[in-house]
C-alpha cells in the first residue's frame, strides 16, 4: 500500500498572503521549463511578483547565483575572471569555453530564452572593449585577449577549424599595430584569408556603424569573402543581430547590417571587391587588402596597373577623427607571386620626405629554421609554428615537393629576394672553365670561385656589374662523365626561329657541364636536321631528348639521321605544363644557387656566342623578353633532366667516385698503368682523394656556419666538430707531403 503525499509544509518560513494562498499549485519555471509545485521548496517568494511567487524555480537560481560569484549579471554584460596572470587566463579561458558550449546549446531552444540571453550578453561583453560605443569588458590594452574571445565564439560554425599557433600571433600583434599602414606578408596556408574575414567580422561587432571595404585579387576572391562572413552572420548566434533587414542593400557585393539600417546614407557596412573592379563611389573607415597581388601580375605593365589600383583604394578611405580613432587605417595581407618589382617589396621600402617608412612590414612564417642534425646537408631544419595544420614532417615533404624558387616566394619570403633583378640568370653563378669540349673526362674535383676571367666578352645583355666566375680550385686528375645528354628545342617554323641545342655532361662531383650550346640555323629544314645530327653525333650523349611539338615527326626524322650516321639512339619527348619563363628560370636558376653548373669556355667564345649571352642574361619569368629563347629553353630541358643527379653532398659522391676508380686501377696491369695492390702507389692514391673529400666536408660545414652567424646562431658543439674537420684535413695533408 503506497503512502500518502506529504502535506505541504512551509517548514517555519514566512510567507506572504499571496504566497500562502497559492501553495501546493503547480508552476512552470520560465528558465529550465520544469513544473513544480509552489512551494518554499521549489519557488522563493517575490514581492515584485503580482502573486507574490518568483517565475524561476530555485534550482535555477542556484545557477544564476553561481554565474554571479564568477561575476556575471544578467543586467550588465560581464565581470569575468580578470586575465592578468597565468591562474586568471586558465580560469578565463575555462569559462569563455563553457559559456560558448551554452550559447549555442540553448540557441534554438525556446524555453531557455532568457538563460540565453543571459549567456549571449556575458560573451557580447567579452568580445568588446570598455571604449566602444556599447561598451564591453576588456580595456583598450586587452583588445587582442577580446579578439581571440570573439574568434574562439565565432570559429564554432568554421568547418575543419585549427586552433592558432605562433605564426598567428604575428598576424594578429600586427592587427593591433598602431601604425596606419601594416603590411603583413605570411607564408601560404597559414590561414590568413580567414582571420582576415574574423578581423573584418569582430569591427562590424564592435563597431555597428563603422564602413569596411575588402579588396581581393580577382572578383572571384573577393566574393568567396563576402560570402563566407554573411554566413557567419547568420550561423552564429552571437551575431546574428547583425543580419541585414528585409529592406536593405544586400548583393553580391556589399550588405548593411541591422543596425546601421538607415544611417550610413548611400554606403554599406561592408563592401568586397576585386582589385581592378570599378569602386568609384565607394567609401571606407577600414580598408583590408587581401592577396591582391596574384601570379598574373608578372610584368611591368601589369605590376604597374595592379599599383595603380591600389592606390585607389586610398582616394576612398575616410580621414581619422577624434571621435573615430580607428577610422583612416589600411591593412594588407597578402603572399608574394612574384620575384623582382613585387609591389609587396616596393611598399615595404617606401617612405615620405622625412625618410620614414610609410607602411609597417610583418613577417609571418609559418616554421622556423634551424641547423641541420646532419653537419653534411645545407638545407635547414625546420619546425612548425602551426602545429595544428603542420607537422614538422609535413613541412619538410612540402619543401621538397616544389621548386626552390616556389618555396623562397610563397613560404620563406625573403623581401631581398622581392626586389631584386628581374632577370634572375647571372653569369658569375656558372663556374666559366678552359676544357676540351670534347673530351670524354673532366677534373675530379672543382670548386666554385670569386676571381674574375679577363678578355671574354660578356656582351652588352648582361649587367655592368657581371662577369664569369673562374673555379677556386681544379684538382690534377680527371675522371669521365657519368652521363652525357643533348636536349632540342625544335624551330616553331617561324621566320628566323633556330633549332636550340644543349649539350651537357654530369661529372662524379655531381657538376653539370655546358659542353655545348646553340642554335641551328640553314636554307631548309632537311639541311638544318643534317646539321643539328652532325653536332649530336660529336658528343656522342647516352640520351637525346626534344620538346613535343604538334608535328611528332621531329624526334622520329633525327633519330633516323642519326643512326644513318652509325649512332642509333632513341629521342625521347619531354612535355611541359607550366609557363615557358617560370620552367627555364626553375630549371637553370636552382642548380645555378648551389653553382653547380660549370660553364666551357668554348661555349661563351664562339662565333654565335653573343647570342647565347644575350639568351642566358635576358630571360624573365614571363618569357617575352626575348625575341629568341630556343637555346636558353634547351638548357632548361637538359638540367631538368639530370637534375636528380646534381648532387649537393658532394663528400659521398666524391668518395664513391674514388672507389670506383681505385678499383679500375687495381684491375690494371703496372705496365699499363695500374697499381699494386697495398703498395705505396695505393697509399698516395687513398691519402689524396680522402683529403679531398676533407675539403669538400670542411667546405659544407664552413657553409652552414656562415648561414647561421648570420641567423644570430652560435653552437659552441658545432664549432668543435668543424676543428675536428680541419684536424684530420691538417693530418692528410701532413700524410700525403710526407709520403
Amino acid at each position: 500500500m503506497s503512502k500518502p503525499p506529504k502535506k505541504t509544509t512551509t517548514r517555519g518560513a514566512y510567507l506572504t498572503p499571496e504566497y500562502a494562498a497559492r501553495l501546493g499549485q503547480p508552476r512552470t519555471c520560465e528558465c529550465c521549463g520544469e513544473t513544480y509545485p509552489i512551494d518554499p521548496k521549489y519557488y522563493a517568494s517575490k514581492k515584485a511578483e503580482p502573486d507574490g511567487v518568483c517565475k524561476v524555480c530555485r534550482s535555477c537560481q542556484g545557477k544564476s547565483a553561481t554565474r554571479q560569484r564568477l561575476g556575471a549579471n544578467d543586467d550588465q554584460g560581464i565581470e569575468l575572471a580578470k586575465p592578468t596572470n597565468a591562474s586568471q587566463r586558465r580560469m578565463y579561458w575555462k569559462q569563455v569555453n563553457e559559456l560558448t558550449d551554452e550559447l549555442y546549446a540553448l540557441a534554438d531552444d525556446r524555453t531557455q530564452e532568457p538563460r540565453f540571453k543571459a549567456v549571449l550578453a556575458i560573451l557580447v561583453a567579452a568580445t568588446r572593449l570598455k571604449t566602444d560605443p556599447d561598451g564591453g569588458f576588456h580595456e583598450p590594452e586587452h583588445q587582442e585577449t577580446a579578439f581571440r574571445t570573439f574568434v574562439h565564439v565565432v570559429s564554432r560554425v568554421i568547418s575543419g577549424w585549427k586552433d592558432f599557433g605562433p605564426v598567428h600571433d604575428d598576424i594578429i600583434g600586427a592587427f593591433f599595430s598602431p601604425a596606419d599602414r601594416v603590411q603583413i606578408l605570411a607564408s601560404r596556408n597559414s590561414g590568413k584569408s580567414g582571420l582576415t574575414e574574423l578581423y573584418a567580422l569582430w569591427l562590424l561587432h564592435r563597431f555597428n556603424l563603422v564602413k569596411i571595404l575588402i579588396v581581393s585579387g580577382g572578383s572571384a576572391r573577393a566574393g568567396q569573402a563576402l560570402r563566407s562572413i554573411r554566413n557567419m552572420i547568420s550561423t552564429c548566434p552571437l551575431l546574428r543581430y547583425l543580419e541585414p533587414s528585409e529592406d536593405s542593400p544586400d548583393n553580391a557585393t556589399r550588405f548593411i547590417v541591422g543596425p546601421a539600417t538607415g544611417k550610413l546614407g548611400a554606403f554599406a557596412s561592408l563592401g568586397s571587391f576585386g582589385v581592378g573592379s570599378n569602386m568609384v563611389g565607394q567609401r571606407c573607415d577600414i580598408a583590408i587588402l587581401d592577396d591582391i597581388e596574384t601570379r598574373a601580375d608578372q610584368t611591368p605593365d601589369k605590376q604597374e596597373k595592379l599599383e595603380m589600383f591600389a592606390g585607389e583604394v586610398f582616394n576612398l578611405l575616410n580621414p581619422q577623427t577624434t571621435s573615430e580613432p580607428w577610422a583612416g587605417r589600411v591593412i594588407l595581407l597578402g603572399t608574394p607571386q612574384v620575384h623582382g618589382r613585387s609591389l609587396y617589396a616596393r611598399w615595404a621600402k617606401a617612405a615620405d620626405e622625412k625618410g620614414n617608412l610609410t607602411w609597417e612590414t610583418c613577417i609571418a612564417r609559418v616554421f622556423k629554421e634551424h641547423p641541420a642534425d646532419d653537419p653534411r646537408s645545407k638545407k635547414p631544419q625546420l619546425e612548425s609554428r602551426w602545429p595544428a595544420r603542420w607537422t614538422d614532417a609535413e613541412l619538410e615533404k612540402k619543401r621538397g615537393s616544389i621548386s626552390a624558387y616556389d618555396w623562397s616566394l610563397h613560404w620563406q619570403i625573403d623581401l631581398s629576394a622581392l626586389d631584386a633583378d628581374d632577370r634572375p640568370i647571372k653569369l658569375r653563378d656558372f663556374i666559366t672553365f678552359r676544357w676540351d669540349e670534347t673530351s670524354a673526362s673532366f677534373p675530379t674535383i672543382m670548386r666554385y670561385g670569386t676571381g674574375k676571367h679577363h678578355g671574354i666578352e660578356k656582351g652588352a645583355s648582361a649587367d655592368a656589374d657581371d662577369f664569369f666566375a673562374a673555379p677556386d680550385k681544379v684538382s690534377r686528375d680527371s675522371s669521365r662523365y657519368i652521363t652525357t645528354l643533348a636536349a632540342v628545342d625544335p624551330s616553331a617554323g617561324t621566320t628566323g626561329d633556330e633549332i636550340g641545342l644543349a649539350v651537357i655532361s654530369v661529372t662524379a662531383q655531381g657538376l653539370a657541364v655546358v659542353r655545348h650550346l646553340t642554335g641551328i640555323r640553314a636554307s631548309s629544314t632537311h639541311e638544318a636536321m643534317a646539321k643539328l645530327a652532325a653536332d649530336i653525333h660529336r658528343f656522342y650523349p647516352n640520351r637525346v631528348i626534344c620538346e613535343a611539338q604538334k608535328d611528332n615527326l621531329f624526334p622520329s626524322h633525327l633519330a633516323s639521321l642519326l643512326a644513318k650516321r652509325g649512332y642509333p639512339v632513341m629521342v625521347d619527348t619531354v612535355h611541359s605544363s607550366t609557363a615557358k619563363g617560370v620552367r627555364v628560370i626553375d630549371a637553370i636558376t636552382i642548380p645555378l644557387a648551389s653553382h653547380r653548373v660549370v660553364l666551357l669556355e668554348s661555349v661563351v667564345t664562339a662565333e654565335d656566342a653573343q647570342e647565347t649571352l644575350k639568351q642566358l642574361t635576358g630571360m624573365k619569368r614571363d618569357a617575352r623578353s626575348l625575341s629568341h629563347d630556343d637555346r636558353v629553353d634547351a638548357l632548361a630541358w637538359a638540367l631538368s633532366s639530370v637534375s636528380q643527379m646534381l648532387l649537393v653532398d658532394e663528400a659521398t659522391s666524391l668518395d664513391m667516385a674514388s672507389t670506383m676508380k681505385l678499383e679500375e686501377l687495381r684491375k690494371k696491369s703496372i705496365r699499363m698503368g695500374g697499381i699494386a695492390p697495398g703498395g705505396i702507389e695505393e697509399l698516395l692514391f687513398e691519402g689524396d682523394e680522402n683529403t679531398e673529400r676533407l675539403q669538400a666536408r670542411l667546405n659544407e660545414l664552413l657553409d652552414i656556419q656562415a648561414q647561421e652567424l648570420r641567423w644570430g646562431i652560435i653552437d659552441p658543439s658545432f664549432e668543435k666538430h668543424i676543428e675536428a674537420v680541419r684536424a684530420d684535413l691538417a693530418k692528410s695533408n701532413r700524410f700525403h707531403q710526407g709520403a
